[in-house]
C-alpha cells in the first residue's frame, strides 16, 4: 500500500471513529451541586419512637402440619387407575386421529401426484413437438 493510500484510509478511520464516538452514549454524571439524600439522611434519629420487639413468645410457636405418608399399595393403585384412563381415552379416540392424519396425508399426496402428472405430461408434448419440429426440417 503506497503513503498516499495509507493516509487515505487512516482518515477514513478517523471519521468512522469520530462518528461512532458522537453516537456513543455518555456516562450520566451527577449535578454538581451537592444536595444529593444520602443513606444517613434516612435513617430515623434516636428521638423517634419505633417499636422495637423485645419479648419472644416460645409456647406459641406453632409446627408445620405433617405431610401424609403415602401407601405404597395406594400408590400402585393410583398409577395403575391412571394408566387404564389415558389407555382407555387413547383407545377412544385414536382411530379418529389417524384416520384425520391420513386424509391429510393422502390429500396432499393426491395434489402432488396430479400436479406432477401436468408436469411429466406437459414436458412429452413439448418433447413430441420439437422432435416433430426437428424431423420437418429434414
Amino acid at each position: 500500500m503506497s503513503e498516499k493510500e495509507g493516509l487515505v484510509v487512516d482518515s477514513v478511520v478517523a471519521r468512522a471513529d469520530a462518528l461512532m464516538q458522537r453516537r456513543r452514549p455518555q456516562p450520566v454524571r451527577p449535578p454538581p451541586n451537592n444536595d444529593l439524600p444520602i443513606l444517613t439522611d434516612a435513617l430515623p434519629g434516636e428521638d423517634d419512637d419505633l417499636p422495637v420487639l423485645t419479648v419472644v413468645e416460645t409456647e406459641e410457636i406453632i409446627e408445620a402440619p405433617r405431610q401424609p405418608q403415602l401407601d405404597p399399595a395406594m400408590l400402585e393403585k393410583l398409577a395403575q387407575e391412571f394408566t387404564r384412563r389415558v389407555h382407555d381415552r387413547l383407545e377412544a379416540e385414536l382411530p379418529s386421529l389417524v384416520e384425520a392424519a391420513l386424509q391429510t396425508t393422502i390429500a396432499g399426496l393426491s395434489k402432488e401426484l396430479e400436479q406432477g402428472l401436468i408436469e411429466t405430461t406437459e414436458a412429452a408434448i413439448r418433447d413430441f413437438l420439437n422432435e416433430r419440429k426437428k424431423k420437418a426440417r429434414r
